[in-house]
């Protein structure tokens, strides 16, 4: 999982642009667009002391409606740098996903990949957090380097609220569902048949 730093308050409007037109958008809707992510300002306020209002030069609003299609579209050219790996993006929220068939092939795979992914996010104004991406594999004490520093997998991880372990074993899921079984509000037979 590759963790970013403000993600959403860090998107440059002429890059999203360059992409818009890259990909034949019509200039009617990137003028939208551009209304849209410009002449906003923002303040902070707390109780009754408010800051003054400062210009917001780039970003888009974070769980607005268009906030994560924007953001989607703004790195939609990560696709071409994470060949030949899979990977799930999710607004902020990238996750690689390698296969190999050794620990070494696994590492040589991820390193580089993750440096393609950091590389080009990078040049998008993104900050990459490295403290933060994480790491879970079915192989034990697989470390990677990224640049000075080391990424060892971890037993667990958790994945938009949802907690993979290592093995893929799901017996999160089943601690959950031993949970709810004396509540009266879940209903095994909607759940059974889904």
């Amino acid at each position: 999982m590759v963790d970013l730093t403000a993600a959403f308050d860090l998107l440059r409007k002429e890059i999203l642009f360059d992409v818009f037109i890259k990909k034949g958008i019509s200039h009617d809707l990137i003028w939208v667009i551009y209304n849209y992510l410009t002449d906003r300002q923002g303040y902070v306020q707390f109780g009754e002391n408010r800051s003054i209002v400062e210009d917001i030069k780039v970003g888009c609003i974070q769980g607005s409606i268009l906030g994560s299609v924007l953001y989607n579209i703004y790195t939609s050219g990560i696709e071409d740098v994470v060949y030949p790996c899979k990977f799930v993006i999710y607004a902020d929220n990238s996750y690689i996903i390698v296969s190999g068939k050794s620990s070494e092939e696994l590492s040589r795979l991820l390193e580089l990949t993750i440096c393609n992914h950091f590389r080009y996010l990078e040049s998008i104004g993104m900050i990459c957090n490295l403290s933060k991406t994480e790491l879970v594999f079915g192989v034990d004490k697989l470390k990677i380097k990224i640049g000075d520093s080391w990424i060892r997998s971890s037993e667990y991880m958790k994945v938009l609220g949802v907690l993979l372990d290592n093995k893929l074993s799901w017996e999160h899921v089943e601690k959950v569902l031993d949970q709810t079984a004396g509540h009266s509000s879940f209903c095994w037979d909607t759940w059974e048949n889904t």
